[in-house]
């Protein structure tokens, strides 16, 4: 009797849920939250990003010139903040 088992591709997930996967993560480290926001500086392309560490009190400071927040989204019903 041939082998009844179906073999499915893995398939990658849809760029939205991979969002939402993302957009989930905790930080628990001052070096987790400098990665995560040099990355989000990456993604809004970049090209001149500086860091200040201040590990004695715990905080931090990244700015960059990337593309950003648009001044629409910081209004009421903008969007910023929201889940995915």
């Amino acid at each position: 009797m041939p082998d009844q088992q179906s073999h499915a591709a893995i398939l990658s997930l849809p760029p939205e849920v991979v969002a939402q996967i993302k957009s989930s993560t905790t930080i628990t480290t001052l070096t987790g939250v400098i990665l995560c926001l040099v990355e989000n500086c990456l993604d809004a392309e970049a090209t001149k990003i500086e860091v200040t560490v201040d590990f004695h009190r715990g905080g931090c400071s990244v700015e960059d010139n990337g593309l950003g927040i648009t001044p629409a989204e910081f209004k009421e019903h903008g969007g910023l903040g929201r889940t995915y």
